[in-house]
């Protein structure tokens, strides 16, 4: 448990570290309920949610996508399905993966044979593939409008279908790899007359030279689910977005992003340069429209210089330093979204992740776990101890009964 918590908690540090976009909350709050009555609220939410959430929803599109994923077992992305290397492929109307292919094998068709090998395996050519339900094999027919794959469940013909339309942006990832992104892309799952589910990609802006990027993916399933992300990047701001909504209703928002310091963004840069030219940060999280986590980090590369020249003896010395600088330079807080004002804020605290003894010399290992301190008497507790199973057993087991539903739609790919 104590390393879930720790992961938990290294999530809302990414979260904080390279989204952003939310509001800039401070830690003091007038919110007076008591840490046991948040739990009761907290738990609520958490129950509201799981019980929108119905397995039935999603039965017919689990069991289409698990047999496809059994009979793509036959052959369908073996490497004698597409052209073998060196033969000089010309760019797929599904741009992406197939091009990559190309990439590969069109520069030095020896060196990178073994990456277009790997290629292969997901990169097949654009055409219509039906499954042989006698042959139990994959029978190509050429198309160049349309990646499809038919096959039959329970009797029914279904499919999936993958599109691309407007225009095809090049791009040069590095020497030797050439990337062909289509502007929109749509890919379909069918059983017989029905939409099961609809994924559209939209790339509205891809531009490498002035490093502008601006692209739009949506999901939603015929059961009126639907997921969506959207991401703006430009020189001086990279800001994103998230939801998950059913039948038009909040179930999680996330919106994010970072401020940059353009000056120091270039086409050629570094995954250091990139650290380096981070400004600020910040992150708003609204689970079913009621609680909120606001988290920002107004100065980054202070943080970063406090985090790199920590001067600690011992482990336990550098994780109580660690934690400082996490507190110092972050916010995190939540609070309910009718309140207006945080209920609690999570910081920062060293932990004993484990110890042993050899001989006459004791060894202690010490990590950084979250917090929650809650404003109406500023308790504090480790995630592990607040969210346990005893008060939380409700939601756990909702979990549980919901994964153990989804799994039994699924008949071959256990």
């Amino acid at each position: 448990m104590k390393l879930l918590m720790k992961r938990a908690f290294t999530v809302v540090l990414a979260a904080v570290l390279l989204f952003g976009c939310g509001e800039d909350n401070n830690k003091t709050g007038g919110n007076e309920l008591t840490p046991q009555e948040n739990k009761a609220k907290l738990e609520q939410c958490a129950m509201e949610v799981l019980g929108k959430i119905n397995p039935q929803d999603h039965k017919t599109l689990v069991e289409t996508i698990d047999a496809f994923a059994y009979k793509a077992d036959y052959g369908l992305f073996e490497d004698e399905i597409g052209p073998t290397p060196g033969e000089g492929i010309e760019p797929n109307p599904m741009g992406m993966m197939s091009v990559i292919r190309k990439a590969v094998t069109t520069y030095n068709p020896v060196v990178l044979s073994v990456l277009a090998t790997e290629v292969d395996y997901i990169a097949i050519p654009t055409g219509i593939y039906t499954f042989d339900e006698v042959a139990r094999e994959w029978v190509e027919t050429p198309s160049a409008e349309v990646l499809e794959f038919v096959f039959e469940v329970e009797g029914a013909e279904s499919s999936i279908s993958i599109r691309k339309s407007g225009k095809e942006t090049q791009i040069q990832t590095d020497e030797n790899t050439i990337v062909f992104v289509p502007e929109h892309v749509t890919m379909t799952v069918n059983k017989g007359a029905d939409k099961l589910a609809e994924l559209s990609v939209n790339n509205t802006t891809l531009d490498i030279k002035s490093l502008k990027f601006d692209s739009e993916i949506a999901l939603k399933t015929n059961a009126d689910y639907t997921w969506a992300v959207h991401v703006d990047i430009s020189p001086s701001e990279a800001v994103a977005s998230a939801s998950m909504e059913i039948a038009s209703a909040n179930i999680v928002s996330v919106v994010a992003g970072l401020q940059l310091d353009a000056s120091k963004v270039n086409p050629q840069m570094t995954e250091d340069d990139l650290i380096a030219s981070i400004l600020s940060a910040t992150t708003t999280s609204v689970v079913n429209s009621q609680l909120m986590v606001a988290g920002t980090a107004p100065k980054i590369q202070e943080m970063i210089y406090a985090l790199n020249n920590i001067n600690a003896s011992t482990d336990k010395e550098y994780a109580i330093a660690e934690a400082a600088v996490y507190n110092q330079y972050m916010d995190v807080n939540m609070q309910y979204t009718g309140d207006g004002v945080p209920f609690a804020s999570v910081e920062a605290q060293p932990y004993l992740e484990y110890e042993y003894s050899y001989g006459d010399t004791h060894y202690e290992y010490y990590e950084v776990e979250p917090v929650i301190v809650f404003a109406s008497d500023n308790s504090r507790y480790s995630f592990e101890e607040y969210f346990n199973e005893a008060d939380f057993g409700n939601v756990l087991q909702s979990v549980m009964t919901l994964c153990d539903q989804f799994v039994s739609f699924v008949k071959y790919c256990k």
